[in-house]
């Protein structure tokens, strides 16, 4: 289905973004580069690589939706460039974004492609929409598809002005505009399957290939369940202290270098410090990446999950930090700490 030259392109333009990430971090050693921001593409080509292998084992007429499968394809190796470049500016250049408003250009982008896109898929093993209801006859396939095409394509323009509005009611507008575009040509597919069931209709049989098909998800989805957990109930924060600087790591974040010499005002805060997240990290055990308060404003928090007490780092540039031990008796540690490199 896919050529040579169509691989070679797709596996280097997904990986681009790491090599130039591995040379800027070359060309300037002393810039702190989060592993996230360098692992991202290699994962997105790993995914590259299964999606590519599915639809040449799954998909036997490979010309029938030649043109929808190499769009999709492509998806990956352009997520790749935009979330490694916006990683870049916000997690290395610490640039401020808006980065409710770019996801949901992004989004919008995507359901806008596949909504034109989406009529013309044909019945197939790879993309659309595939459920049982789909797969029964080619009437319910070529009707639910024909119904998705202006369902994604009305809910991907409505994320446009709805991307511009305040980010507590963007947000689950965007949410649900997301499960409209998908759950509408869903519950349509349904209705149809059970109108053709009422009318006596000969659905198609299920061929042998579907069962490994959903065993094959099922395998996938597990995986991904104890990759989620793993990422949401385990982490630490830790501190060094070196000559000029105190060192951060935050598992699954990275590291971030905080200069003795840049700190204006260290406060030792008897409560946690609220916030809302706009890029980063959050799980039941740490929480790091830009956060945002009336107080602060924007501001880097490095903690664990909900801290009891918090450090408050105020630098010179403008920059705050928010940083925390796993208790309070760990963060006044800490904090103790942080007084005797600076003075």
């Amino acid at each position: 289905m896919y050529s040579k030259k169509t691989r070679v392109h797709c596996y280097a333009f997904t990986l681009l973004p790491a090599l130039i990430g591995l040379v800027l971090w070359s060309t300037n050693p002393q810039t702190v580069f989060p592993l996230a921001v360098l692992f991202t593409p290699v994962l997105l080509a790993l995914t590259l690589a299964l999606c590519l292998h599915l639809t040449e084992k799954l998909e036997k007429d490979r010309e029938k939706n030649k043109k929808v499968n190499s769009i999709v394809i492509w998806i990956i190796p352009v997520l790749s460039n935009i979330t490694f470049w916006i990683s870049y500016a916000i997690m290395v250049r610490h640039m401020d974004l808006p980065i409710m408003r770019i996801m949901a250009w992004l989004l919008a982008a995507m359901y806008l492609v596949l909504g034109n896109y989406m009529p013309k898929c044909r019945p197939n093993n790879t993309v659309g929409i595939r459920v049982k209801w789909t797969f029964s006859s080619e009437e319910n396939w070529n009707a639910t598809h024909r119904l998705a095409g202006p369902s994604y394509m009305i809910c991907g323009f409505l994320m446009i002005p709805v991307s511009f509005l305040p980010e507590k009611t963007a947000m689950p507008l965007l949410l649900i505009l997301l499960l409209l575009g998908s759950i509408i040509p869903l519950v349509y597919s349904y209705i149809f399957y059970k109108k053709q069931q009422r009318q006596g209709v000969t659905f198609r049989p299920r061929p042998r290939w579907e069962r490994k098909v959903n065993q094959s998800a099922i395998t996938i989805g597990a995986v991904i369940l104890v990759f989620v957990a793993v990422m949401l109930f385990t982490g630490s924060v830790k501190y060094q202290f070196l000559d000029t600087a105190m060192q951060v790591d935050v598992t699954y974040y990275g590291s971030t270098s905080i200069p003795y010499s840049e700190i204006s005002d260290a406060q030792l805060r008897s409560e946690n410090v609220p916030g809302s997240r706009t890029w980063g990290l959050g799980s039941f055990r740490l929480l790091a990446g830009l956060f945002e308060n009336e107080e602060l404003g924007s501001f880097t928090r490095m903690t664990y999950y909900n801290p009891r007490s918090a450090i408050v780092l105020k630098m010179e540039s403008g920059k705050t930090y928010v940083l925390s031990g796993r208790d309070p008796a760990e963060t006044a540690a800490l904090y103790q700490q942080i007084l005797e490199h600076i003075g």
